[in-house]
């Protein structure tokens, strides 16, 4: 018996090894590729991650970032900027390696979910094991995943997964032992799952459902008392969210679709979810709505509905014969894929591949017991099963590779997904954001015009046509599209920050000022309106309050050299001496105080 055991512990690290070398090949090009183009400057790349200090440590767990609420990732941020520096690859590699651990968890959870009596009456405990193999190694080289791992921005859904699959082993635990200290660690898990993201909420509902799996009575006081504490936790984290989301204009898109198209919207999105899931071509990294609101639907919309009718029919068919595998993986997709849906049926793409990242499980679930369900009864079909199955591993790992490839090149990136969906302001107005970074400004306003005339209310698509417009000296222009952009998002600081450079530009101060200061108003942090008021209030000569300004300035950001340089002028303007910041300029790299210092304090 003792050899049995030691003889599976073997074969398990054998073959999860295999799992983990094949998911670590797919994606061993991400850990290549740079920052991106969404969210990467403004998330892990954020002022307060840049300095790992108790006061910041503090912030990211008593303030929000970025409109959302996810502490622990990043604190995981704040980690990695401090290891590599600022460089990219230490963002990669956590990424990755928390994708590999997630590989793991899954293969463990469903050993522990599926090894109770009642499976093996009807599976073997090889058959288990090659079912937990299965959906562990689609977990690992699925094409809709290279999203949640290739994009450093999106560490919260591999984060809040890692600590959701361990919230949930440990309830399995402590339904098989019955033991608190089983439950308290799955809370705890829980817990951190929710400061990591907040779709971590499905969880409580989750536990309802391995319940149902295990035979356990779902509806006793006992049994949802017990879960009160998850539901507490969910509940206050989806307020506290919320209220982030509200703030930075995250919750309402403001769509005019009706109900009736809301419905239809939400049932293409889930079915999308479901082909996409089992047949992941073409891939894309946006994903528009497929109508705009008020137009004639074609025909083909209603048959969405219909994809969400049958998906509901076989899970009640399955729940009816008592295929309790098929309804817990059938449930837990649909549970943990619901949340988002309608989320995304009031934002500006209809479905995310990060959003997958979790929900998949369930359809792997499903996949890996329909697959087995089938060699029992049909042996003859072992063999084509078999063959199958590899062929479609193949398939996976080879999109998979191929993908990551392309999140190398972002414009490349962009570019497969516009070909896709070629009138998408959203496609349009990135890679126009691309070609300003590229220093290619007339190729940046050809993308944004085109936005911005398929959809002249996109706020951002109008922000970055007035950056283009002011690196090209089209200052009134500029200042036009700033302030349609201020009308269209009365909370975009981006844009009140842009509209006060190009006023700064022109020589128009006291409406720079103005603007520099309600772009403080909204965050308190951001470092490049401190410091561009403080170049205001040293033009209008109040150099005292250009000092406090740059107080700030080098408090958020101490290592940026030109203010320093820009202080330690104030300070002599103010007849103090500044030789101390020119210094601490010099150190820093900052060329034009290396002659202000030979000026100033020879």
């Amino acid at each position: 018996m003792a050899k049995s055991a030691v003889n599976e512990k073997n074969t398990n690290r054998i073959l999860l090894s295999g799992i983990l070398i094949i998911t670590a090949i797919v994606y061993l090009q991400s850990l290549s590729n740079g920052f991106f183009c969404w969210d990467d400057k403004v998330v892990p790349l954020a002022p307060m991650v840049q300095h790992l200090t108790f006061a910041n440590f503090i912030k990211y767990f008593t303030s929000f970032h970025a409109g959302l609420y996810h502490p622990l990732t990043t604190l995981s941020f704040a980690i990695d900027y401090a290891i590599g520096k600022g460089s990219p690859l230490p963002f990669h590699i956590t990424n990755l390696v928390i994708h590999l651990i997630n590989v793991v968890l899954v293969f463990i959870l469903v050993k522990k979910l599926f090894r109770e009596e009642q499976f093996a009456l009807r599976f073997s405990p090889f058959a288990i094991f090659i079912f937990a193999s299965v959906v562990a190694l689609l977990m690992g080289i699925h094409p809709m995943h290279v999203e949640a791992v290739s994009w450093i921005s999106s560490r919260k859904d591999l984060l809040y997964v890692l600590f959701f699959l361990g919230a949930l082993i440990s309830y399995t635990d402590f339904l098989d032992q019955g033991k608190k200290k089983f439950f308290y660690l799955s809370l705890l898990l829980f817990l951190f799952s929710s400061l990591s993201k907040i779709q971590a909420a499905v969880l409580p509902i989750v536990l309802f459902l391995i319940d149902y799996l295990r035979n356990k009575k779902i509806i006793t006081a006992r049994n949802i008392l017990e879960k009160v504490p998850f539901l507490v936790i969910a509940i206050l984290f989806g307020i506290i969210n919320i209220i982030a989301q509200k703030g930075y204009g995250y919750v309402d898109y403001k769509a005019d679709y009706s109900l009736f198209e809301r419905l239809i919207t939400f049932c293409y999105g889930f079915a999308r979810y479901i082909f996409l899931i089992l047949l992941p071509y073409p891939d894309s990294v946006f994903y528009p709505f497929p109508f705009r609101p008020g137009v004639s639907l074609s025909p083909v919309f209603f048959l969405y509905p219909l994809v969400l009718g049958v998906f509901l029919g076989i899970t009640l068919f399955a729940f009816r014969k008592l295929y309790k595998e098929a309804v817990f993986g059938l449930s837990f997709f649909f549970i943990c894929i619901l949340l988002v849906l309608l989320i995304n049926n009031y934002r500006e793409t209809i479905i995310t591949d990060r959003y997958t990242y979790l929900a998949s499980i369930g359809m792997y679930l499903f996949l890996a017991w329909t697959g087995l369900q089938l060699s029992k009864r049909f042996p003859f079909m072992k063999v084509l099963l078999i063959v199958l199955a590899s062929v479609y591993v193949l398939g996976f790992a080879y999109l998979t590779f191929e993908r990551n490839r392309l999140w190398h090149s972002p414009s490349r990136l962009m570019g497969s997904a516009l070909s896709l969906y070629p009138g998408s302001p959203v496609l349009l107005n990135t890679l126009g954001s691309l070609a300003i970074d590229s220093g290619n400004n007339a190729l940046a306003l050809e993308y944004l015009n085109k936005a911005v005339s398929v959809d002249g209310k996109f706020a951002q698509a109008r922000y970055n046509r007035g950056i283009a417009e002011t690196k090209t000296d089209m200052y009134q222009y500029a200042i036009r599209d700033f302030s349609i952009a201020i009308q269209l998002n009365p909370h975009y600081a981006d844009a009140f920050f842009g509209r006060g450079n190009a006023y700064r530009i022109t020589g128009d101060y006291l409406r720079a000022m103005k603007d520099y200061s309600y772009v403080l108003y909204l965050d308190p942090g951001y470092f490049g309106a401190w410091e561009n008021r403080a170049i205001v209030k040293g033009n209008l000569k109040d150099f005292k309050g250009a000092v406090g300004d740059l107080d700030q300035a080098i408090r958020i950001n101490p290592a940026f050299g030109a203010s320093w340089f820009l202080r330690g002028i104030a300070r002599f303007e103010l007849g103090q001496n500044g030789c101390d910041d020119l210094h601490r300029a010099v150190f820093y790299n900052y060329e034009p105080a290396m002659k202000a210092l030979e000026f100033y304090c020879k």
